[in-house]
Formats: C-alpha cells, sequence, structure tokens
C-alpha cells in the first residue's frame, strides 16, 4: 500500500504521539524521587499546620530562654553590686 506524504507524517505524528504519551505514563508510575519525599514530610498535619513551619519556631524559643537566663543573671549581678556599693 502506498501513502502519500502528507498521511505517512500524519502516521509519523500518531505513532511520537503514542510513545510520547506511553513514555509519560511509565514516569509517572515510577518509585518516588527525593523531593516526593520531602514534599511528604512538610504536607501540613492534622491540624493545617506544617511541622515544617515548628522547627524554627522551637529554635527561636530556645534562643530566648537563654537570652532571658543571660538577662536574669545580669540583674543579680547588677543588684548584687548596687547593695554592695551603698554599704
Amino acid at each position: 500500500m502506498i501513502h502519500s506524504p502528507s498521511e505517512e507524517l500524519a502516521m509519523l505524528t500518531q505513532r511520537l504521539a503514542t510513545i510520547l504519551v506511553l513514555g509519560l505514563l511509565l514516569a509517572a508510575c515510577g518509585r518516588p524521587s527525593a523531593n516526593d519525599e520531602e514534599r511528604e514530610a512538610s504536607k501540613p498535619s492534622s491540624d493545617g499546620v506544617s511541622r515544617e513551619m515548628f522547627r524554627p519556631l522551637e529554635k527561636a524559643r530556645g534562643v530566648e530562654d537563654t537570652t532571658m537566663q543571660h538577662k536574669r543573671d545580669m540583674d543579680r549581678a547588677i543588684d548584687a553590686n548596687e547593695g554592695s556599693a551603698e554599704q
């Protein structure tokens, strides 16, 4: 059977489209990538807040606790120094 050039081009285009669709389907069924695992870890928890959001907050609370302890120590030292200077 002899096909005209336009029919051959149409058949080739159809074959390429079929191969492309099958390739995309196979790629979509592959194993999860590292990005998928990261996205899964940063998904919102049941209360709607991402677990990733809590890490910086916890770190900030730790820094605040350290700073406040240092301030209390400084206040005690100042009070002790003022008490000894008045005598």
